[in-house]
């Protein structure tokens, strides 16, 4: 059995929530998109993508592969709002990141553009299962800088990839194995830029999942809520 939350705030600072969060218990999908562009236009492009990953998880097929859904949506999404952004002035430059996820009793499929993240919990860690797609981590995967070094680095923000920037995209895929009372939490960077990695796992080791979200959430705003502030998580229960 699958159990599921979410949350996602404007915070203190942005006039406008540019988060969009999906939480489908029937087709076991949840996502977080983060949309770029400013204005309203980044709002415009992360509730396109999760339309559009809604819409291919519901006309998939039993003998569809998670993971094609999952680029099928990425894919349509990337058409979508690359194209939108073309023919309106307007929207112009808008586009977003998208972390989703398709599950199982038994698996995660993942697919992942952008620099909102999805870490898996289990009993004893907390493991990251994406890596962002942004200058400076491809500067720390280079060896260049430190992943200390990403937290004030100027371009810890430029993205490498994202959905409606360009006219090709592909999207990070992955399938992981999970377990009786693990958790899977994907995040915007609002969440996990104003939190250490400790404290998410220490949240949600010992208090209630639902709690645990509502918790961190405070703590986010509690440390100047600068940014949108978006998780959703599903935790593989115990059937009784």
């Amino acid at each position: 059995m699958l159990l599921f939350a979410g949350i996602s705030e404007t915070g203190l600072v942005r006039k406008n929530n540019e988060d969009t969060i999906c939480i489908d218990e029937s087709k076991g999908l949840i996502a977080v998109a983060d949309g770029i562009g400013g204005h309203a236009f980044g709002e415009v492009a992360s509730n396109l993508a999760i339309d559009r990953l809604r819409e291919a998880a519901e006309n998939a097929t039993s003998e569809d592969s998670p993971i094609d859904v999952l680029k099928e949506g990425f894919f349509a999404a990337n058409d979508l709002i690359y194209t939108q952004g073309h023919k309106n002035d307007k929207l112009e430059g808008m586009g977003t990141t998208l972390t989703a996820a398709l599950l199982t009793d038994k698996n995660i499929f993942l697919a992942h553009i952008g620099d909102c993240r999805a870490y898996l919990l289990t009993e004893t860690n907390l493991r990251r299962l994406t890596e962002d797609h942004s200058l400076a981590e491809e500067l720390v995967r280079e060896g260049k800088i430190s992943q200390i070094a990403v937290q004030t680095h100027p371009q810890k923000h430029i993205l490498t990839r994202s959905l409606g920037q360009e006219s090709l995209i592909e999207p990070d895929c992955s399938q992981i194995s999970w377990k009786e009372e693990d958790l899977l939490l994907i995040v915007s960077d609002g969440f996990y830029n104003h939190l250490e990695e400790s404290e998410i796992f220490s949240a949600f080791s010992t208090l209630h999942f639902k709690e645990a979200l509502q918790t961190l959430l405070n703590l986010c705003l509690q440390r100047g809520g600068y940014d949108n502030i978006s998780a959703v998580v599903a935790k593989r229960q115990v059937n009784k």
